[in-house]
This record gives structure tokens, C-alpha cells and sequence, in this order.
């Protein structure tokens, strides 16, 4: 039996109980009774020795006696359908540390009073249609850890008492219709254990956050820096312009930096990395920033050299100019990704970047790089990426690259390579992408090239590559592209290359290869395109292609084909321009040609094919 001190606890439970209208299991009606202490009752925490209720995880709508239990520590109602106004009593609760109204459809303003009894507060409402402004008191709790009001209907300008508050740590005004004055105008992000929604990417992580936006625009503010436990600074894609405070670079705490997808402008300071020893992330791609130019190098980097737990580095899409230093290889080897992409990056790319062994993705693709590839990249033994597509690299491919046994994907398109590719290619088993198209590579493909069984994708397009193609191209069961246009290739097209059935792209034109198409070609089923155009091909376009629903692209222009043109699946759709300038193709009317059996003049009455004939189009038609 409840004592005096605690009927006020049992009259509130009841109360609730009461106000309950959809009991489909009996629950309460039959496990919240008199009969029994309400600690006991399901849902229900008491503390042990007052028995008194401290936690109340229930479904069901606010009832305004829940303000009479006294030592509630936490108001937990998310995900329900609460609709309607948050009682006032709740803000008199002193006790309370956490109010979760997430998820629901409450409505209503925010009380000015609401800091009056509340001094130790986690206050989640998100999710809901709460109007009018933010109270300008919210900034005056003075232990505020968590404020989300993120996906309401709030209005007004963000107070800016919140700045001032040391205690907090995670905000969330997202999704709002905040305004104001020299503030942020997009997106935050701030890890919020606990949550569940994902960003991946090679410059992301796969982690716990909440998308925090900030409608306000203008410059970074000063007030950042005022908030000296700030662990996570995320503002990334506003509209924020001018340069980054050099003052952010100095608060200590910071672990994760991301101003990216603004417009901010300005140099990156030297001394970027002197106090940010625990930075682990620095996202500041797709800006304007640049670097001093009184040097030829990006000196900051040796600053950074000091963030031992840096893990991410991302300065694509801006202006950086000049050389990567030798210092770059004092990087800490907990660093997995560095993204340099798309600035103006010249000189060699320096052999001290094999210091940096815990390397994951490298990427400085479209800079002016020049030199070779240097051969230390065979230390990064944790290398998948090595993007280093248009620059100006010479030189051969380093035979070294094959100890780096991790790599899933090397893309060295738009280069001055020359030489061989290497004859341990085959060795870097874990291969899916290899584009190696548009350089000078010369002899032949190594055979053990093709034991690559994994692969997704072989791109080798507009080289001085040579020889024929053996059979054992038909082992890539996994090929999905496989382009080797533009090159010296000849001898007969493999018939083991129809066993690759999951072959989306073919590409073997401007070659020398010769004889037939091979009938196989029939049962690559998941085939779009197929250029076969520029070499010497002779005989009948085999008719088993018409079973390849999938294909949108056919060329065989320029060869020596003969024969019928298929009628049916694809080649329904397909144009005179598919076939034009071959030997002696017929096919039906649409494609302005005799059909086939006619016998066209100065030919054998025997003949059953005809010279493909095109009309086209006269000036001015």
C-alpha cells in the first residue's frame, strides 16, 4: 500500500491510466491496480529507497497531472502521436534532466518561463509543429548539454545568449524558418549517438548523425570560438562567404571540422595544425581557399603534421597552388584518406607520401602533377584507391604498385604513361576498377591480367597497346565494362568473351582485329553497347544478337561485313549510321538500302547481298 509521501505519484499514474482510450491488451486495466505497489506496474521506475517514481517510458498523450511527480528525472515520449500543447506544469519539474518529444505531433509556443525550474535539461522536440520564436531564457540554463528543435515551424531570429552558453554541446534548429543577421544560412551536422542517419563517402564516414541547419547567412561568426568545450564545428554547404577566423584553428577540443560546400575564400593559415592535436576529420573541400603564395609550397601541411589523430583530410575542389612538400610524409599514419582534388597542384607527387601507411583513398586527380608515379606507393599496404586521373604524370607504370595488394581501384586516365603495364598486374587480386585510357602504354596486355576474375571494370582505350586477345579473357565472369578501343590490337575477336555474361559495355573499335563477330556474342544478355566499328570484320553480323534485348548501342561501321542486317530485338531501333561503310550489308527499307536479293548493277544474279547504300542528307534539307 502507497504511504502518504508517495499517493501523489500513484493518484498522477492513475490519472494517466485514466486518460488512456485505447487499452486494446487490458495492460493497464489489469496491471495498474491498488492492488499492487506502482513501482511494480509495467512501464514504471522507482528509486529504491523513497519509492518514488523517477522514470516513466510510456505511449499515450500529456496529461497535465503528470507535473505532480515531483522527483521525475526523465519525460521520455518519443515516437507516439501525442498531439496537442505540452502542459505547463512540465516546465515547473525541477528534477527533470531530459524532456523527449520527438516524433509526435505536439504544437504550440515555447513558454519564457521555461528555464525558471530547469536548470539541469536535455531538451529534444523535434519533430513536431511548434510555432513562434525561440525564448531568448533558453540560453540562460546554465547546464544545458542538448537543445533540438530541429523539423518544427519556429520563426524568429536565434538567440544569441546561446552562444554564450558554455555547458552545451549539441544543437539542432534544423528545418525550421529561422532568420537573421551574420549567420549561417544551410546546414549543420553534430554526432548525436544514438541516432541512425548515415552519410558515406570517401570524404564521409559511416557513423551516427543529425542534420542540423542554422538558416542564417553571412560570414562565420566570432561566437564559434566562444564555446570552449566545441568538439564538432560542421557547417558545411551554406553559403557562407569570406575567410575561415583563424581563431577556429585554435580551440583545442575540436575533433571534427567540416566547412565544406560553402564559398569561403581567404589563405589557409600555416599554422593550421598547431593546436588541433586531436583533430580527427578536417572537411574544407569544394571552397575558394587557397594557400600563401609567397612560397611555392602548400606549407600548411607541415603544421598539420602535428594532428596526430587526423583520419580524414579533404581539400578537393579549391585553389590551392603549388607543390606538395616533402613534408607531407610527416603526416600521422592514422590518416586514411586525402582528398586533393581538382586544384592546382604542380610539380612531382613526393616519394614521402609511402610514409603514409595507413592510407585508404588517395586522390589528387585534375592537377598539373608531373614526374612519374613514385615507386613507394608499394609501402601503402592499406591503399584501395589511387586516383591520379588527369595530370601530367610520365613515365612507366612502377612495377611496385603490385605490393599494394589492397587496391580495389587505380584510375591513372589522361597521363603521359608509357611502357608496359606490369607483368604482376595480376597479383593485386582485390582489383575491381582499373581505367588506364588516354596515355602512351605500348606491348601487349600481361596474360595474367585476364586472371583477374573480380574485376568490374577495364578501361584501356587510346594507347599504343598490341597483340591479340587470348582466350582467357572469357575467366572476368565479373566484368561489367570492358573498353580497348583506340588501340594496335588484331587477330580474331575471342569467342570465350560471350561467357561474360554480366558484360554491360563492349568496346573494341579503331583496332585491327579480323574474321568473324563471334556467334557467343549472342549470349552476352545484359549487354547495352557494342562498338565493334574501325577494323577489318568480315562475314554476316551474327543473327543470335538479336536475343540481347538489352542493347541500346550497336556500331559496326567501317569494317568488311556482308550479309542480312538482323531485324528483330535491338536492331529495330537501330539507324543507318550502325552500319554504314561496310562491304556488301542488305537490310529492310528504313535503312535506306536495296533489300536484301535485289541485285544491284555490275553484281552476280547470284548474289544475295547488296552494297550498303546511304543516303544522306543534301544541303539545306
Amino acid at each position: 500500500t502507497p504511504t502518504s509521501n508517495n499517493n501523489t505519484d500513484q493518484e498522477a499514474l492513475l490519472a494517466l491510466k485514466a486518460a488512456i482510450t485505447n487499452d486494446p491488451q487490458n495492460l493497464l486495466a489489469h496491471n495498474w491496480t491498488t492492488t499492487t505497489s506502482f513501482c511494480n506496474w509495467v512501464g514504471i521506475t522507482c528509486s529504491n529507497r523513497r519509492e518514488r517514481v523517477t522514470e516513466l517510458n510510456f505511449h499515450g498523450y500529456i496529461p497535465p497531472e503528470l507535473a505532480n511527480l515531483r522527483r521525475m528525472k526523465h519525460l521520455l515520449f518519443s515516437s507516439n502521436n501525442l498531439t496537442g500543447t505540452i502542459p505547463h506544469g512540465i516546465y515547473n519539474m525541477s528534477s527533470l534532466m531530459g524532456i523527449g518529444f520527438t516524433y509526435n505531433k505536439l504544437y504550440g509556443t515555447l513558454p519564457k518561463n521555461i528555464c525558471d525550474n530547469l536548470p539541469n535539461l536535455r531538451f529534444s522536440l523535434s519533430f513536431n509543429y511548434f510555432v513562434g520564436a525561440i525564448p531568448e531564457e533558453v540560453g540562460h540554463l546554465p547546464m544545458l548539454r542538448i537543445l533540438f528543435l530541429g523539423v518544427n515551424n519556429l520563426t524568429g531570429h536565434i538567440p544569441q545568449s546561446i552562444f554564450n552558453m558554455t555547458s552545451v554541446q549539441n544543437i539542432d534548429f534544423s528545418y525550421n524558418s529561422l532568420s537573421g543577421k551574420n549567420f549561417f544560412s544551410s546546414s549543420i551536422k553534430m554526432n548525436i549517438a544514438g541516432d541512425s542517419h548515415h552519410y558515406t563517402s570517401i570524404c564521409g564516414w559511416k557513423s551516427n548523425f543529425l542534420l542540423i541547419i542554422i538558416p542564417l547567412a553571412g560570414t562565420i561568426p566570432s561566437q564559434v570560438v566562444n564555446l570552449p568545450n566545441l568538439y564538432h564545428l560542421f557547417l558545411q554547404y551554406n553559403n557562407l562567404t569570406g575567410p575561415i577566423p583563424a581563431s577556429v584553428f585554435n580551440i583545442s577540443t575540436l575533433v571534427r571540422i567540416s566547412l565544406d560546400g560553402n564559398s569561403l575564400s581567404g589563405f589557409l593559415p600555416k599554422t593550421i595544425g598547431n593546436y588541433l592535436r586531436d583533430l580527427q576529420l578536417l572537411f574544407l573541400q569544394d571552397n575558394f581557399l587557397s594557400n600563401d603564395p609567397s612560397s611555392p609550397e602548400l606549407e600548411f601541411f607541415t603544421s598539420l603534421a602535428n594532428c596526430r589523430a587526423l583520419k580524414k583530410l579533404c581539400l578537393d575542389n579549391n585553389l590551392f597552388r603549388g607543390i606538395l612538400p616533402r613534408s607531407i610524409g610527416n603526416l600521422t599514419s592514422n590518416l586514411t584518406d586525402l582528398i586533393m582534388d581538382n586544384n592546382k597542384l604542380v610539380g612531382n607527387i613526393p616519394s614521402e607520401l609511402g610514409n603514409l601507411s595507413g592510407l585508404i583513398n588517395l586522390s589528387l586527380r585534375e592537377n598539373n602533377l608531373n614526374g612519374a608515379v613514385p615507386a613507394t606507393v608499394a609501402s601503402m599496404i592499406n591503399l584501395q584507391l589511387l586516383d591520379l586521373f588527369s595530370n601530367q604524370l610520365s613515365g612507366s607504370i612502377p612495377a611496385d604498385l603490385c605490393y599494394a595488394r589492397s587496391l580495389s581501384e587505380v584510375n591513372m586516365q589522361w597521363n603521359n604513361l608509357s611502357g608496359a603495364i606490369p607483368e604482376c598486374i595480376g597479383l593485386l587480386t582485390s582489383l575491381r576498377i582499373l581505367v588506364l585510357d588516354s596515355n602512351a602504354l605500348s606491348s601487349s596486355i600481361p596474360l595474367s591480367l585476364w586472371g583477374l576474375k573480380d574485376l568490374l571494370v577495364l578501361t584501356l582505350s587510346f594507347n599504343s597497346l598490341n597483340g591479340s586477345l587470348p582466350l582467357q579473357v572469357g575467366q572476368m565472369a565479373a566484368l561489367r565494362k570492358l573498353n580497348l578501343s583506340g588501340n594496335h590490337f588484331s587477330g580474331n575477336i575471342p569467342s570465350t568473351l560471350g561467357k561474360l555474361q554480366r558484360l554491360e559495355t563492349l568496346s573494341l573499335s579503331n583496332n585491327k582485329f579480323q574474321a568473324a563477330i563471334p556467334e557467343s556474342f549472342g549470349s552476352l544478355t545484359s549487354l547495352t553497347a557494342l562498338d565493334l566499328s574501325y577494323n577489318n570484320l568480315s562475314g554476316k553480323i551474327p543473327k543470335s544478337l538479336e536475343n540481347i534485348v538489352s542493347l541500346r548501342y550497336f556500331n559496326v561501321s567501317f569494317n568488311k561485313l556482308e550479309g542480312e542486317i538482323p531485324n528483330s530485338g535491338g536492331f529495330a531501333n537501330f539507324t543507318t549510321r550502325s552500319f554504314m561503310s561496310n562491304k556488301a550489308l542488305c537490310g529492310p527499307p528504313r535503312l535506306q538500302v536495296l533489300p536484301c536479293g535485289s541485285e544491284p548493277h555490275g553484281h552476280s544474279k547470284t548474289t544475295k547481298s547488296i552494297l550498303l547504300r546511304l543516303v544522306l542528307p543534301t544541303a539545306g534539307s
